[in-house]
């Protein structure tokens, strides 16, 4: 799903540069390129560049995406960081709030200086429920918490692959790690779980060791009732990557 809505976006961008239409809340920059090129344009949209380059056949090229990197407050060489941050979600056993993790700013800025409500939805950073043996994977990072950023690159269309570190022929790998999610039992108020995230491999602790069971994630394992087995193992965490091209 997530795809499908990344490649209607390009669709959406790519006809909104042919007609050099710029809505509110978008910027767009244009300019002459070298020999084979017609025009280069620069899209902001909320903070994400999107870049495009318009060929001597009126064709576009080198469309930019936009990633999130959980884990890490930095992005990956050849990339450029849009904004740095906290993960957060709502608490595992509470209903209501988020249906998935977000990368919220390190920079909040407030349109409201209002204080009065008393009823609100609660965000919680994110905290790492690794347990396990010494080689249990992130077991460093045990009840610390999660960073993240959002990566911007010049590649036209980024996914995320589950299952497998190593993206298929003809992509490039833009970070791998391992799939991450609530636990099965952390269901509160008839909410549902939230999404999987791929977490960098790289993964660094922020904040406190303190067990403070806010939003919280786990490393993720395959059920062989139905998934085979092998290739999948019931007892090894699930990797991922994130793929562009």
């Amino acid at each position: 799903m997530k795809s499908f809505l990344c490649v209607i976006l390009l669709i959406l961008v790519d006809t909104c540069l042919r007609v050099s239409c710029a809505p509110k809340g978008v910027e767009e920059e244009s300019h002459q390129e070298g020999p084979g090129h017609k025009k280069r344009h620069t899209i902001n949209i909320q903070g994400g560049m999107l870049h495009s380059t318009i060929n001597a056949n009126g064709e576009t090229v080198g469309l930019g995406a936009v990633y999130v990197r959980w884990g890490l407050n930095t992005c990956p060489n050849g990339t450029a960081l849009v904004y740095k941050g906290y993960a957060a979600g709502n608490r595992y056993n509470v209903g209501g709030g988020t249906s998935d993790y977000l990368c919220l700013t390190d920079s909040p800025n407030y349109l409201s200086s209002d204080t009065s409500s008393n009823l609100f939805s609660s965000l919680y950073g994110v905290e790492y429920e690794t347990v396990g043996g010494s080689g249990a994977v992130f077991r460093n990072l045990y009840n610390y918490e999660m960073s993240c950023a959002l990566c911007h690159t010049t590649k036209s269309i980024t996914f995320m692959l589950p299952g497998s570190a190593q993206c298929p022929n003809g992509w490039v790998t833009e970070y791998s790690g391992y799939l991450m999610a609530e636990l099965k039992t952390s269901l509160g108020g008839g909410r549902t779980g939230k999404s999987a995230i791929c977490v960098d491999a790289e993964a660094e602790a922020i904040g406190t060791s303190a067990n403070t069971n806010p939003s919280v994630v786990y490393v993720m394992k395959a059920d062989c009732t139905v998934l085979p087995c092998p290739p999948y193992d019931n007892q090894r965490a699930l990797s991922c990557a994130i793929c562009s091209q």
